[in-house]
């Protein structure tokens, strides 16, 4: 991807509503996933691919709404049209 298309931290939180916090901890879980930069070693800015923007916007709202980070993640990122089971009990059909 070029590098152009990519984000910076802060775009991703305007874009998102994320805090700098759940960014960090979802990066940190692998809920959310930066591009892979070419760099090496530490002090480098977290690079973001446009469709983890989208991920990272689902996931605020599903949070919101008292899912669990780790489940939020599996929701966004599933296909439209798709059904999970949250439970034995539980199922949620994604609109298209």
């Amino acid at each position: 991807m070029p590098e152009e298309d990519r984000l910076l931290v802060p775009d991703l939180l305007l874009a998102s509503g994320a805090t700098y916090r759940q960014l960090d901890y979802w990066c940190l879980k692998g809920y959310l996933v930066p591009a892979p930069q070419d760099r090496t070693g530490s002090g480098h800015a977290r690079e973001w691919p446009p469709e983890e923007i989208e991920v990272a916007r689902r996931m605020v709202e599903l949070v919101k709404l008292g899912f669990t980070p780790a489940g939020a993640s599996i929701i966004a990122r599933a296909k439209p049209g798709t059904e999970l089971a949250l439970s034995d009990f539980a199922v949620v059909r994604l609109l298209p």
